[in-house]
């Protein structure tokens, strides 16, 4: 064998490795994001649903966008999936998102 052959052979393992490491991360990645929004507490049944399905549709962009966006509630209270917050109608075209409490809304003793 000559030294081309011996030099594509080394790359083509090289290439072999990384990709598979990649996609171990990917793996790893996804079921992170599985578990977290199983265990997530301030999820709803379908929230949960919802999350679980977007990480198997689309499992890179779903699992990033979990943690960038669905972890930290925001994409959860507008779309309503978080349990710690309802839309409450305040006028027509507003909506105020209140936390409910053990003690109603707002979460202070009447």
């Amino acid at each position: 064998m000559d030294e081309t052959g011996a030099a594509g052979g080394a790359f083509a393992t090289a290439a072999l490795i990384i990709g598979a490491v990649l996609a171990l991360l990917v793996v790893v990645l996804i079921i992170a994001a599985l578990i977290s929004i199983l265990i997530h507490k301030n999820l709803t049944a379908g929230g949960k649903l919802l999350w679980v399905l977007g990480v198997l549709y689309l499992p890179v962009l779903g699992s990033v966008a979990w943690f960038v966006v669905g972890k930290k509630g925001y994409l959860n209270r507008l779309v309503g999936v978080d349990k710690g917050y309802r839309r409450e109608a305040v006028s027509p075209g507003q909506h105020s998102d209140q936390r409910h409490g053990p003690h109603g809304l707002g979460g202070a003793p009447a």
